[in-house]
């Protein structure tokens, strides 16, 4: 049968989604994304790969010293958002990765 169990990556995986919308200030569904993404997840993948971050999708309405930790916030989002659970971070890792920005000196 074709049902998923939830587990701790696919908690991650929707950490992941609600970090990018919340430095984007976009829906993950249903937004207006650049062609031919269809997706929020989408663009910031095709970003991260790509090191297009000119295109990077960072709310317009966030002051620019902010948009270092921006970045960052879309890296750690990037990596929770990962196609295999098996290569996104626990969220013990996660928890890591944004004690560590906290302490980052951007």
């Amino acid at each position: 049968h074709g049902t998923a169990t939830c587990t701790d990556k696919w908690d991650v995986y929707s950490i992941g989604v609600i970090m990018m919308e919340l430095v984007s200030g976009t829906p993950s569904l249903g937004g207006t994304y650049p062609q031919p993404f269809t997706s929020l997840v989408g663009w910031v993948h095709h970003v991260m790969k790509d090191k297009s971050f000119h295109v990077c999708p960072i709310d317009a309405s966030l002051p620019t010293s902010c948009h270092g930790y921006a970045l960052h916030l879309l890296h750690m989002a990037y990596l929770c958002t990962a196609q295999s659970p098996a290569k996104r971070p626990s969220v013990h890792q996660l928890v890591g990765l944004l004690k560590d920005l906290e302490h980052a000196n951007l």
